[in-house]
């Protein structure tokens, strides 16, 4: 049998509602389930994430309101129609946010 490594993960609240509809759309049965999934994906595609990383580098106050966006469009049922929607939506946050700092 595998051997497991045991982690905790910190979610920002307003994705709880996100967060159980996708497992529950995706056929997970737990959150860790769930995020096994997601990195199993992560390295087969092995894609960057150049815009998520700098998102998660920004200041709180800048990755709570592209949170608090991301889980208002998801509640309202926008989806993604081709790949890269996402990098899109966070390089346009960093991006603001470094023209702001310059200033």
């Amino acid at each position: 049998m595998a051997r497991y490594l045991r982690s905790t993960v910190n979610i920002p609240a307003e994705f709880e509602e996100c967060l159980q509809k996708r497992m529950a759309e995706a056929g997970y049965d737990s959150v860790s389930s769930y995020l096994l999934g997601l990195f199993l994906f992560d390295i087969k595609s092995r894609r960057e994430h150049s815009w998520t990383a700098k998102l998660l580098n920004q200041p709180p106050r800048v990755r709570d309101d592209a949170f608090r966006q991301l889980a208002a469009e998801f509640a309202n049922g926008t989806a993604s129609e081709k790949p890269g929607w996402f990098d899109k939506f966070v390089r346009e946050l960093v991006e603001a946010e470094v023209r702001k700092s310059k200033i």
